[in-house]
């Protein structure tokens, strides 16, 4: 009998990726892919689930970017240390308390609730 290879489990990693993109698969074909309200419908899943895991991955690949474009309109100023989960928190928090901005795109929300949390400080004369 030949032995059969491995397959390999799946990661959580590849489970965050698979339900981000089952997730935005849902989404209207626009230029958005989301906005403050089917972020916030995330976060208001039970901790550990697949949907409230694709807001870390939403804000990873978010907030490398933002970071990376080095855009002065949307500096962000996260301290050093600052996780993933963290942010997310302070992201989800941030939408529970503002339902009146939860149906703009989520980058510019996220870009509020970073700016609330962190803000730049402004460079001295």
């Amino acid at each position: 009998m030949v032995p059969q290879p491995r397959k390999p489990a799946l990661t959580r990693t590849r489970i965050v990726l698979a339900s981000t993109i089952i997730a935005l698969s849902g989404l209207p074909s626009q230029a958005q892919f989301a906005n403050g309200n089917k972020i916030y419908e995330w976060c208001q899943q039970p901790k550990g689930s697949l949907l409230r895991e694709a807001v870390s991955a939403y804000l990873s690949g978010s907030l490398d970017t933002l970071v990376m474009s080095k855009n002065q309109q949307y500096e962000i100023c996260i301290p050093e240390g600052v996780t993933i989960p963290q942010t997310r928190d302070v992201f989800c928090n941030y939408l529970d308390r503002h339902p009146e901005i939860r149906q703009r795109t989520a980058p510019v929300v996220l870009y509020q609730a970073i700016s609330e949390a962190w803000p730049c400080k402004s460079a001295k004369p």
